[in-house]
């Protein structure tokens, strides 16, 4: 939604003449009564929009895809639905594509995108939150040379059966308070995260860093 100046709904945004923009679900769901579910979103100079997301018929978020929506609130039929890439080398943590964070690493979209995420790590009973960081370019592929097919982690997966185990985390980590913040500053990737033990003893640690 976009206004032309307090209180006024800007009318010629969106594709319907009431200053919404839609964003459309992947497959054969009707997109007048379903939107793609969206987690990240970031704007780039140009006002249009990058975004991160799932469908609504996906309660376990299995097929995550990036989309754009036009400055004009039109979304982008050409970048279409783009799935996140899961051509890694290496072992990643469960659900290492959880990206809660995204913006632009310039502003100018030719730059492409950063995003990034909580992954969690179990060793033994101890669970640890970390950071994924993911970079992209302006078509969502991932960004050549950078870490592991575009994906960046703080912490390497010890073995093959290593994962994320939600029943030992907290509900708090879910909350938007604890998502990443991250950004480009002098030509290096910043983020402020929140690091996190919660031991088999039950205690939790918890350590911001940046």
């Amino acid at each position: 939604m976009r206004t032309k100046r307090a209180g006024d709904l800007d009318l010629s945004y969106g594709d319907k003449g009431d200053g919404i923009a839609r964003i459309p679900p992947m497959g054969g769901l009707d997109p007048d009564t379903h939107s793609l579910q969206i987690y990240p979103v970031g704007w780039a100079n140009d006002g249009s929009a990058a975004m991160y997301g799932f469908n609504p018929d996906d309660p376990l978020h299995a097929n995550k895809v990036f989309t754009r929506m036009n400055a004009d609130g039109h979304w982008d039929r050409e970048t279409g639905h783009v799935p996140i890439s899961k051509n890694q080398n290496g072992p990643m943590p469960l659900q290492f594509d959880d990206f809660t964070a995204l913006t632009y690493t310039t502003g100018n979209a030719q730059d492409g995108v950063l995003t990034a995420g909580k992954a969690y790590y179990f060793e033994g009973d101890d669970v640890y939150q970390e950071i994924v960081v993911g970079r992209y370019t302006e078509h969502f592929a991932p960004w050549p040379g950078f870490a592991d097919d575009g994906i960046a982690t703080t912490r390497p997966v010890l073995a093959p059966g290593s994962q994320l185990r939600d029943e030992h985390i907290s509900p708090q980590v879910a909350t938007y308070i604890s998502a990443p913040k991250l950004a480009l500053a002098a030509g290096l990737i910043r983020v402020v995260f929140k690091s996190m033990l919660a031991a088999a003893d039950g205690s939790i640690t918890e350590k911001p860093f940046a």
